[in-house]
């Protein structure tokens, strides 16, 4: 099934799948944000050690399954594949205190919410749609205080 893109949106797609880093990182812009399963990336260095640690160095693939368009953001329903461990997405740790417990997933089934800003992404937000990720909190939270308090 073919799903219209903006050009930018296709262009970082392809350079992905095509484990481009430096087409993908084109396509941001120079202070993006990228937040993947509660972690964030802030400018494109952070986001080009992120994309070669947990994206396109361990050669992850992304297929469009659906798209929609909501307050000029588009927001897509993608299966995550390629030759990576899929076993990473079984479980994950946020802030050394909550761990999200995914277990086996056939299909690693994730919502990609693109921001951009004319012809770049300025956002991209990454997080599993399946519901199949119960959290439970550790026993001893970690928290950090709020700055001035």
């Amino acid at each position: 099934m073919h799903i219209d893109l903006p050009p930018t949106i296709q262009n970082f797609l392809t350079a992905v799948n095509e484990r481009d880093i430096d087409a993908a990182m084109a396509t941001f812009t120079a202070d993006a944000l990228v937040n993947d399963k509660h972690r964030f990336f802030l400018g494109v260095d952070a986001i080009r050690e992120w994309s070669e640690a947990e994206f396109t160095g361990i050669g992850v693939t992304v297929e469009v399954t659906d798209k929609i368009e909501h307050y000029g953001d588009t927001i897509l329903t993608t299966k995550l594949g390629g030759g990576f461990d899929k076993a990473l997405f079984d479980t994950f740790t946020v802030n050394n205190s909550i761990v999200a417990l995914n277990g086996p997933m056939p299909d690693a089934i994730h919502a990609m919410y693109f921001m951009l800003d004319g012809d770049l992404i300025t956002q991209l937000v990454i997080t599993a749609v399946d519901g199949s990720s119960p959290i439970r909190a550790e026993a001893e939270a970690f928290y950090v205080a709020r700055p001035g308090a």
